[in-house]
């Protein structure tokens, strides 16, 4: 569940719908009452809303994730618990018997049986319903590998395995009964913090500790020793002195140690920069924005209309603040405004720290890299926009998009239609699409956004919904206003020449002239100090970079910007030592891609260095360059096509690449990402769950209904 709701509308809806099915709770089989015959921790009783299926699940449809220090925890068998009392064809014997142990557990009709193979560790695990355990590791949400006939919603629960276990583990040592008591310190002068007090100090204490000793003269070994490490001394007591003034940021003397104290608290200091921000802009049809020529500004009583060539100045006058977009951006009508899916439930917020999200509706053009803004436009407690808390909203660039499921099958909600009514049959066409989006936890939501709520101030009460909406055609624009080309003209001729020094009167001597002063004015100011935005160069790796099973790899460029990842298409199905090579192209801006097999080193012998299985040449990030990475792959990745290894490998055949553009592509960061059958978006992680009831998370609900009635379900 990727938002926390405060009500169990889906769960409800579910129960009377006999076309889904869906989780309620899990058990772990732990404790004393657990059967005689079985071991602790492996058994998991999973409970479902409706009948549970016969002959229908495989330990292939179960995938458990989580864990700390255990993890890849594997099904043995998944069977009903009343698989017995049918003729279930190749039941071995010690799973029936396994099965009758359980067959008195309450709904025992709903009840499904998980034997694991081992047992999980003190941190949260995530059982997941799954058509396929391969495919759901490599997606980016888990909506997109729900098990046939399963709710996307209700097809995972988070547990813990040892909810049976004791609060008696403590990392902490007892405390001792008897302290030791401390060493009795030296009569030591603390104060001493130079050369003369030093040797005084340590001379005394020599003589304390050996009063036979009667050293007096410089020659002496001892007092020479004692010099010298006075003089050590004094020069360590200088840098600790030096080292404590430039520790505050009162008392620092360089700029040096300015610039560190304004690092720790993530302030970059710099020769300064114009300010940006974040403008979102409604269009009334696709088109393309354009950089150059393109402003956004207030509105002044004395302007004269939008600022063009000519009359810059006229804006400058009115005082007008002026932002210009740093790059090109195609904008689309559907993203001028979308709005949040919670999946039937309502009182629904996106807690603090959550990195996915549902969309309502199919955006087919959103693509990674995109920026979207999450608003909040109402109310949360009234449903008046006035009362709208403009300090919550966030910008998120997206990392992941999903608008199909791992089959290719549009992503949809199976349980309600587009009027928000409960499907009933099996044949209904209008079901509600839906887009799963996901961003960086470095753009993790720092604020719970309440999508939906429910307005107590007015009798009967008022549900509240789309509380928070989603902004897209979002541009990047920095501050200022560029200037007509100036003339500043042409430095003057000189006039004064230094006096010859040639003692040969007769010689005519060569002018030296003195350095003009050329001071000129701009007729326009202030000025402001524009930094552009870095634009990704050619990707550059060193050495082949392995294909990962799990993600896709981030190829950078020489400043060490990320400028395209890669992922093999079901990975899985790769051999390993697969990886891939880019190379600086033969001309400036352009760069070349090989996949090549590279076993060194630990790989098979006789492999002597990294073969090369199919190699792209000449391409770049151009998006209008005919030789755009996009369209060279697009031309040559086709479906039908496969990259097959050496014959003498002995590898099986391995699926297609997909490559896809990071988040600022050399064009525009805005700009839709490459778009074929070869090319994919990389997937984020898959963000923890969270639990259905609790509140707490989301800020919007300060005033609840009445409590509800004691619930059967387990707590």
């Amino acid at each position: 569940m990727t938002f926390t709701c405060c009500n169990d509308n889906r769960r409800a809806a579910l129960l009377g719908n006999k076309l889904l099915y869906g989780v309620d709770y899990l058990e772990v089989v732990d404790g004393p009452t657990r059967p005689a015959g079985i071991k602790r921790q492996r058994t998991l009783l999973v409970t479902l809303l409706n009948t549970a299926p016969f002959n229908v699940f495989a330990p292939r449809n179960v995938l458990i994730t989580g864990g700390e220090s255990v993890t890849s925890i594997q099904v043995k068998w998944i069977q009903p618990v009343l698989a017995t009392t049918i003729n279930t064809p190749g039941l071995p014997a010690d799973v029936a018997a396994d099965l009758a142990k359980f067959a008195s557990v309450p709904n025992a009709d709903r009840v499904l049986v998980i034997r694991l193979d081992k047992y999980g560790d003190f941190s949260p695990y995530t059982l997941q319903f799954v058509n396929d355990v391969t495919k759901a590791t490599e997606a980016a949400f888990t909506v997109t590998d729900v098990f046939d006939g399963f709710d996307p919603q209700l097809s995972s629960v988070t547990f813990n395995f040892k909810v049976d276990c004791g609060p008696e583990f403590d990392c902490n040592p007892a405390p001792p009964d008897c302290h030791p008591a401390p060493p009795t310190p030296p009569p030591i002068n603390y104060l001493a913090k130079d050369y003369t007090t030093f040797r005084q100090v340590m001379l005394d204490r020599m003589n304390q500790l050996l009063p036979s000793w009667g050293a007096s003269t410089e020659a002496d070994i001892g007092v020479m020793l004692a010099e010298v490490v006075s003089y050590a001394a004094d020069q360590l007591s200088y840098r600790q002195d030096a080292v404590t003034t430039e520790a505050y940021l009162n008392t620092a003397r360089s700029r040096i140690s300015l610039r560190r104290h304004a690092r720790l608290v993530d302030y970059s200091i710099s020769e300064g920069a114009n300010a940006r921000a974040w403008m979102q802009i409604n269009v009334s049809g696709n088109t393309a924005l354009p950089q150059k020529g393109t402003s956004f500004s207030t509105s002044a009583p004395t302007m004269p209309g939008a600022i063009i060539p000519g009359n810059q100045q006229a804006a400058l006058t009115a005082a007008v603040v002026v932002f210009e977009p740093m790059q090109d951006a195609l904008l689309y009508t559907d993203h001028n405004l979308m709005y949040f899916y919670t999946w039937g439930d309502s009182n629904c917020c996106l807690p603090a720290g959550s990195t996915e999200a549902t969309l309502l509706g199919t955006f087919t053009d959103l693509q990674v890299g995109d920026v979207l803004i999450f608003q909040e436009v109402i109310g949360p407690q009234t449903g008046v926009p006035a009362d709208a808390d403009l300090r919550h909203r966030c910008a998120v660039r997206l990392t992941s998009v999903a608008t199909t499921t791992a089959s290719g099958k549009p992503l949809v909600d199976p349980l309600f239609d587009t009027s928000g009514n409960i499907i009933t049959s099996s044949t209904a066409t209008n079901q509600q699409p839906v887009t799963e989006i996901g961003w960086s936890t470095d753009d993790a939501l720092p604020f719970p956004v309440c999508i939906s709520s429910t307005n107590y101030n007015v009798t009967p009460a008022q549900p509240l919904t789309n509380v928070s909406v989603v902004l897209g055609n979002v541009v990047l624009a920095d501050n200022g206003l560029t200037m007509p080309r100036a003339d500043l003209g042409y430095v003057p001729v000189p006039t004064m020449f230094y006096a010859s020094t040639d003692s040969d009167m007769c010689a005519q001597p060569v002018p030296s002239p003195l350095p003009v002063r050329f001071l000129p004015t701009l007729a326009y100011s202030p000025l402001t100090q524009a930094v552009p935005m870095p634009l990704t160069g050619s990707p550059t790796t060193p050495d082949a970079i392995p294909l990962s099973t799990s993600a896709p790899v981030s190829l950078e460029d020489g400043n060490g910007f990320i400028a395209l990842q890669v992922s093999a298409d079901s990975p899985s199905t790769w051999p390993q030592y697969f990886g891939v090579v880019a190379t600086p192209g033969a001309s400036v801006g352009t760069f070349d891609l090989a996949v090549v097999f590279d076993p060194l080193p630990g790989g098979p012998a006789g492999i002597g260095s990294a073969v090369t299985l199919e190699s792209f040449t000449g391409m770049n990030l151009t998006t209008a360059s005919p030789s755009y990475a996009g369209k060279v792959l697009h031309r040559q990745l086709q479906p039908s096509r496969q990259l097959f290894p050496p014959a003498q490998l002995f590898c099986p055949t391995p699926a297609q690449l997909r490559w896809s553009t990071q988040a600022q592509p050399t064009t525009s960061p805005f700009s839709p990402p490459i778009r074929s059958a070869g090319l994919r978006s990389s997937a984020s992680s898959r963000s923890s769950k969270f639990p259905i009831h609790p509140c707490s998370t989301c800020s919007c609900f300060t005033r609840r209904p009445p409590a509800p009635k004691a619930s059967t379900l387990p707590s």
